[in-house]
């Protein structure tokens, strides 16, 4: 991932908040600008464009949350527990940033902006090609079904955890996604021993 600089994170984190709170309509250069307390020729000596900015919320999105998912190999000695602690840290960074919730599992957001999608597509890829790499690891357990190839495993994972995250997030913060835990850790064990 590129290196940002303390007012380029700064402002990568402004526009995320600026799209959960107000929308992906109101993400504009001047209203970032006026968020951050700076002119427009200013906030461009960081970033060129909009899409720019997008490009690095993406990038910043994936040096976060990929990194939880090696969790997921790390407890397969114990299998009571191998979900809890991926799905502990990745669930607590989306609640402490709900606007992560919006870019991860929203495609909606870049709708406005075609040429996000290919990078978009790449976290989704990398994040289920993580997932699928860390099931080949865990596939030695002897408790494993092995009824389902890693591949299939990561989708179903994926998509439990995509569609937990989006009623979470579909609830304005009404509840809370950390209280998610234990019954989806409880979930994907059924489902995988």
């Amino acid at each position: 991932m590129k290196e940002y600089s303390d007012k380029q994170q700064q402002i990568i984190s402004v526009s995320m908040t600026l799209v959960f709170e107000k929308g992906f309509s109101n993400l504009t250069i001047r209203n970032i600008a006026k968020e951050i307390g700076v002119t427009e020729p200013a906030l461009y000596r960081h970033f060129s464009s909009k899409h720019e900015i997008l490009v690095a919320i993406i990038e910043t999105l994936q040096a976060t949350i990929l990194p939880h998912f090696s969790l997921l190999s790390e407890g397969q000695n114990s299998h009571t527990s191998l979900f809890y602690p991926f799905l502990t840290a990745l669930f607590t960074t989306i609640q402490e940033n709900p606007s992560f919730a919006l870019f991860v599992f929203s495609e909606e957001a870049f709708h406005n902006d075609p040429a996000l999608r290919p990078h978009l597509l790449h976290l989704l890829t990398q994040i289920l090609s993580s997932i699928e790499k860390e099931f080949e690891l865990i596939q030695n357990n002897p408790r494993w079904k092995k009824a389902l190839s890693p591949k299939q495993e990561a989708t179903i994972t994926l998509s439990i955890i995509r569609f937990t995250v989006t009623k979470w997030h579909l609830s304005h913060g009404n509840t809370s996604l950390v209280d998610e835990i234990d019954p989806l850790s409880h979930l994907l064990h059924t489902l995988f021993f």
